[in-house]
């Protein structure tokens, strides 16, 4: 299993079709995204994302998601996270509000999991940046779509238990550990997690001055 705070090189959820489903303090105006990020051929590409066809569209998000996870690995975070949103901006006309894919999608499950991936990307990279309570929001709709494979809900359990120890809000987090360890059962990272706060949840019940503030190293994983 790949480290699962760390970004994966395989997005966000609309309230309703026509909108982008990322925060405004997330998501820059398109026309800024379209003018800086990526190469020409993604750009000029990116001009155009309204007359493409389904397989025309999946294969711009796929060049554009890999420029992403470039910026990711050289630590620049808000451009990953930007490119996230290019990507998800680019998918908004097949779906509709629980990440299901509108009925004109012929490749359904695939476009889901696609969706999946970079939701869980773009938390990824709000996580680097600290931005907890955003990386919660991104997550919330992952857990309400049947379409998408378990491990990406398991995926978003442990990233939405990080950003929840990044607010200090113990008992969420334990309970978000506990199920991505039911969907990773072999993964020791997230049992060493969740072992972690339930001996500082039961430590905190003990006494109020044997708080810990200290962050499990999890969130700070590489």
């Amino acid at each position: 299993l790949p480290d699962l705070v760390s970004h994966e090189e395989e997005v966000y959820e609309s309230p309703e079709r026509n909108s982008t489903t990322i925060h405004p303090s997330v998501m820059p105006h398109p026309s800024f995204l379209s003018q800086t990020f990526g190469t020409p051929q993604i750009r000029a590409s990116f001009a155009r994302i309204e007359v493409m066809n389904e397989n025309e569209t999946i294969q711009f998000v796929l060049d554009a998601k890999k420029h992403a996870n470039e910026f990711f690995n050289k630590k620049q975070y808000d451009m990953a996270l930007y490119g996230h949103c290019l990507c998800l901006h680019s998918m908004r006309k097949y779906y509709s509000r629980m990440m299901m894919p509108m009925g004109m999608s012929s490749r359904a499950d695939e476009v889901s999991n696609l969706r999946a991936t970079l939701v869980s990307n773009q938390a990824a990279c709000l996580l680097k940046l600290k931005r907890w309570r955003e990386a919660v929001n991104t997550l919330k709709d992952m857990f309400d779509c049947n379409r998408i494979a378990i491990r990406h809900k398991g995926k978003a359990y442990y990233r939405r238990a990080c950003a929840y120890i990044g607010l200090e809000e113990w008992e969420n987090a334990a309970r978000d550990l506990e199920t991505a360890s039911l969907i990773f059962p072999s993964n020791v990272k997230i049992r060493k997690a969740y072992r972690e706060i339930r001996m500082k949840l039961n430590g905190a019940d003990k006494s109020d001055d044997e708080s810990d503030s200290e962050m499990p190293s999890l969130v700070h994983d590489e």
